[in-house]
């Protein structure tokens, strides 16, 4: 792999190492393939040797992506000290995309160690991260979130990890917030209803209420909460508080897109509670979007009913 002359059989290499040491015996794996990665991984101490290893950048990338991938054949304990370390020269990496590459594809390694060993090893590099100024980085960590709430549970990942998902459901990045909001879903259905209402309602309720030039966006962010969450909370929590004190008063927002949000989530709790009525309090607001000013609004109240 990092001799052939050929860039692309390089890459190819470094992108089934996983496959293929999934053939091999944990042995064969130490002795044979890490040597090689290490050699990709380690910045050179030859000054004549730099510029091979810079060209190898994409190649560093691939590696990145995919050494995790063999902590399964490793073991807990060789993982520990064979792909830990290689790990930590990663997470150091200047370039960006070799740091966000190998954060995004963690859960090999976390469900190979454990929650005890993967607290002490990996989250104090993750937490580090997730407060990065590259936005890509924050990306990578907002994403494997659920990954780490399936194996540390929820006293652990609230103690750690929860701060960083409602920093990524208010985050500057479009992006981020996204994947914050997508979260939702996953450790709804692991840590249950309770868990939502005391930690991240009261961060989506305060986002519906805020004013200002960009909090709009936040207003926006505590609708999609809503409506990506609208199948699994139970009715007595949508109509008692989601929809009245979150969804309804934004329907008379002076933002265009947050009454399209406004829009979507209601039709969604309405497929929800099986509300049709024109009578009813989703009813009533949605009537009044049907007849928004601006015809984008309108639109989206059809396309969330197909």
């Amino acid at each position: 792999m990092a001799i052939d002359t050929e860039a692309e059989v390089r890459v190819a290499a470094a992108n089934s190492i996983g496959e293929f040491c999934q053939l091999l015996d944990a042995q064969t794996v130490t002795s044979q393939i890490l040597p090689v990665v290490r050699e990709l991984c380690q910045p050179p101490a030859d000054p004549d040797a730099q510029m091979t290893f810079q060209t190898n950048q994409e190649l560093r990338e691939h590696v990145a992506e995919n050494i995790c991938s063999i902590a399964p054949v490793l073991g807990p304990d060789s993982t520990i000290s064979e792909i830990l370390p290689l790990i930590g020269v990663f997470f150091g990496d200047e370039t960006i995309e070799v740091r966000r590459k190998v954060l995004a594809t963690l859960a090999p390694v976390v469900e190979t160690l454990g929650t005890e060993a993967a607290e002490q090893h990996i989250l104090p590099d993750v937490i580090r991260m997730a407060q990065d100024p590259q936005w890509r980085v924050r990306l990578s960590v907002v994403e494997t979130l659920p990954i780490y709430a399936k194996h540390m549970g929820m006293d652990l990942f609230n103690q750690m990890l929860l701060e960083f998902e409602l920093k990524g459901l208010t985050d500057q990045i479009a992006h981020i917030r996204e994947v914050a909001v997508k979260n939702l879903e996953p450790l709804f259905k692991l840590f249950g209803e309770a868990w939502f209402s005391e930690n991240i309602l009261p961060t989506i309720a305060d986002a519906s209420k805020r004013t200002g030039p960009a909090a709009y966006l936040g207003r926006i962010t505590s609708l999609q909460s809503i409506g990506i969450l609208s199948t699994h909370i139970s009715p007595g929590l949508l109509q008692d508080t989601l929809i009245p004190q979150i969804a309804v008063p934004l329907v008379g927002d002076k933002v265009v897109n947050v009454r399209i949000a406004a829009a979507e989530a209601l039709v969604k709790c309405g497929d929800r509670l099986g509300d049709k009525s024109s009578d009813s309090v989703i009813g009533r607001a949605l009537g009044s979007l049907a007849g928004d000013p601006d015809g984008d609004v309108v639109v989206a109240i059809s396309k969330s009913r197909r």
